[in-house]
């Protein structure tokens, strides 16, 4: 079978463009080795086309996609709009090429030296170091091609043949979305140089190299070059500076690359450790190019300021794995710290409602995306902290879970890989006997983490087998998968009915395709092992039922803590499909706070994020639910429909073409209930000229 790419990859190369192959059912270019796809390091194509040699082993490799390199070398950008908006479609000229995937479409404009923009939720600028997967490939979530509207294909064109932005775009977008340029030489308007010399002067330039490179890139990112002499000048103070002057710690300077990963967060927390205080209450920065938090209503966006806005102990681990990572991850990052803090606080700390901090989470991505790094990041701090017994190892079977919790002292963290895949044994028809039951063991020991598990009795007459039960168990799972597998293994009943719900979901598309200058992994920072030392070293009040310390919350987040919860209630009153997720909500959001606390009391900074954070993970699993998880392959094909639809309305002819594993019968029976339903509107267009016929199209209501 002809792959995508090497169906039209020719006709680009003849128009000169820089083409990529791209991993089938992926957004991001691969290579092919060994019978397996890997992510591929394309920066060099970003100024040149394929060799007659690559473009020959390219070809044959197996369902490649095509994918553009785009800016400068192609000659061609792209605007890629996520959520149709008319007014600022109208500020860009019309484009005959157009391609659309599932959500929104791409136009491409002739190369005029624009950069990479972004202007959330909207749309985004693509130029030099970004590239674009291209029809036919297929694309990821649908399973089914791209496609160019109206059949205008970009290897039809010459980039001369693409119309020009106006000079003005960027400038009018930026004053569409209430934004200002940023300003020349500060990262963040509201990070005052002084404050920062002040977080200095607590901070012993005679530290570890990991920790005097972690501010070394935080002040780059945070201030650019300008940030040198604040280095240096710190530097200098201490013992280690070297002999021959700022030299070396200029080229070690320019090795920085200005990525996200290492924050001037990272320079106010080791400034704490050393005794020093804000004399103002600092707001966290927002995400570049972002709109004020209110407005982040996608899930992606909310998820990364779940990452950004994390305090204290959970917030300063999760940016430290993504500080050590060579592709940095940082809602994978989230997840493992997450779960991390959850199991050295087990049996040391509860909440007012007598929650403990056994946290199950997930972190969900792409193959290849870099799933791993978090695992052995969570596995060096434990190592280094003298933890390392905390760790379990693979659920084989329920007998064996249980039997590790109860070696453990009740208190165990798992870190499980291709769980999706797991997960779908588990929950087959054909599950071994061994393995049956685990879920539901799963359950009852989130349930169970403030009183007693009561194991299974047994008629055994020689009374060999005897109940095992376990005092406050305190079960913790950062576990991690990729999409498809996650979704494969759920029904609609698992997914509300208990089991999905106790989850924490954080899913990332993000593939990284350049690495970032890292942190050392087995070097942690001092200051952070000492500070998950100090619940190694916590008493847990009893040596047989624990006696945990509970965190009292302040005023202020003990009313809003109350507020929320009454408004999860509300919305579980309501009823519906969604009830019990929602119902599971603030038993999340007062697990979090748990992990956010700071000095024993959870602040209104540590529940405003917890809240955030749950209820970002209750709505993902919602969506989740409502998009991808089917209990019968009929409710799995109208779904599959409604997503085709949500990228705009349909001809019938496209719709045929694109459902062409649906047969007649079950198309038209699945057009028809979405219609009887209200969920789609047919749309009667009159004809467009002289021996045209009118088209029939369909449409997702909103």
């Amino acid at each position: 079978m002809t792959s995508p790419f090497a169906t039209v990859a020719l006709e680009y190369l003849e128009r000169g463009y820089s083409i990529l192959p791209i991993v089938p059912r992926q957004k991001y270019p691969g290579t092919y080795q060994l019978g397996r796809w890997q992510p591929l390091k394309w920066s060099d194509l970003v100024n040149r086309q394929l060799t007659k040699e690559e473009f020959k082993v390219y070809s044959s490799w197996p369902e490649a996609g095509i994918g553009l390199a785009l800016g400068e070398f192609s000659g061609v950008i792209a605007l890629d709009f996520d959520e149709l908006n008319e007014d600022i479609q109208r500020m860009a000229p019309q484009s005959p090429c157009k391609k659309v995937g599932r959500k929104g479409y791409t136009a491409f404009y002739r190369y005029n030296g624009e950069t990479n923009r972004k202007w959330h939720p909207y749309c985004e600028l693509l130029s030099t170091g970004n590239q674009t997967v291209l029809p036919p490939s297929f694309h990821k979530d649908t399973g089914q091609p791209y496609y160019w509207v109206d059949g205008q294909r970009l290897c039809d064109f010459s980039p001369e043949d693409l119309p020009i932005l106006p000079a003005d775009f960027a400038q009018k977008m930026d004053a569409y979305m209430g934004k200002s340029k940023p300003a020349p030489t500060w990262e963040h308007e509201d990070t005052d140089p002084n404050e920062v010399e002040q977080a200095l002067n607590c901070i012993n330039p005679d530290c570890g190299y990991g920790d005097w490179v972690a501010v070394g890139m935080a002040l780059k990112l945070e201030f650019g070059d300008a940030g040198f002499h604040m280095w240096d000048a710190w530097s200098r103070k201490g013992s280690k500076y070297p002999k021959k002057g700022e030299q070396p710690t200029r080229a070690k300077w320019n090795s920085f690359q200005r990525q996200d990963g290492v924050t001037i967060a990272t320079v106010y927390h080791l400034a704490k450790l050393g005794g020093w205080r804000s004399e103002r209450a600092r707001v966290e920065p927002k995400a570049q190019n972002s709109v004020d938090l209110s407005e982040l209503n996608t899930l992606k966006w909310r998820i990364r300021a779940c990452y950004d806005l994390a305090p204290n102990l959970v917030g300063d681990v999760a940016r430290w794995i993504t500080s050590t990572a060579i592709y940095p991850q940082p809602i994978l990052s989230l997840a493992a710290s997450i779960a991390l803090c959850g199991a050295i606080m087990g049996h040391k700390t509860q909440s007012h409602t007598r929650a403990r901090s056994n946290m199950l989470t997930m972190g969900v991505a792409p193959s290849g995306a870099g799933k791993e790094h978090p695992r052995q990041a969570v596995d060096a701090l434990l190592r280094h902290s003298g933890q390392q017994t905390l760790m379990g190892g693979d659920a084989a079977s329920s007998a064996g879970l249980l039997k590790s919790l109860k070696e453990g002292h009740g208190r165990r963290l798992m870190q499980l890989d291709e769980f999706g895949r797991v997960l779908k044994q588990l929950t087959g028809k054909n599950v071994a006997a061994h393995q049956a039951g685990i879920t539901t063991i799963i359950m009852r020991l989130f349930s169970s983490a403030s009183g007693i598990y009561y194991g299974q009795e047994y008629a055994n007459a020689d009374g060999n087998r005897q109940r095992e039960d376990i005092v406050q168990p305190h079960l913790c799972i950062h576990a991690s998968t990729v999409p498809g597998h996650l979704y494969e293994a759920m029904t609609g009943s698992d997914a509300i009915d208990g089991f999905l719900s106790r989850w924490l979901i954080f899913e990332t598309d993000d593939f990284p395709l350049d690495a970032q200058e890292c942190l050392p992994i087995d070097e942690p920072p001092a200051g952070l092992i000492e500070r998950l030392k100090y619940w190694k070293d916590k008493s847990i009040g009893a040596d047989i039922f624990p006696n945990p310390d509970t965190c009292q919350m302040t005023a202020e987040a003990l009313e809003r803590s109350k507020a929320f919860q009454r408004a999860m209630r509300e919305r579980v009153a309501e009823g519906g499909d969604n009830a019990p997720i929602y119902a599971r909500t603030y038993e999340h959001a007062i697990k979090l706070a748990l992990v956010a606390q700071r000095d024993s009391m959870i602040d209104l900074e540590a529940w405003a994020w917890a809240e955030m954070t749950a209820l970002y993970c209750s709505d993902y699993l919602v969506d989740a639910v409502r998009r991808h998880v089917s209990s019968s392959k009929v409710e799995a094909d109208t779904k599959f429909v409604l997503r085709l639809l949500e990228s705009g309305p349909l001809s019938q002819n496209e719709l045929t073409r694109r459902t062409q594993k649906l047969s007649r019968r079950e198309r038209q029976d699945i057009i028809g209930t979405l219609i009887d339903s209200g969920e789609v509107e047919v749309i009667k267009e009159e004809a467009g000229g002289e021996g045209k016929r009118p088209r029939t199209l369909y449409r997702k209501t909103d």
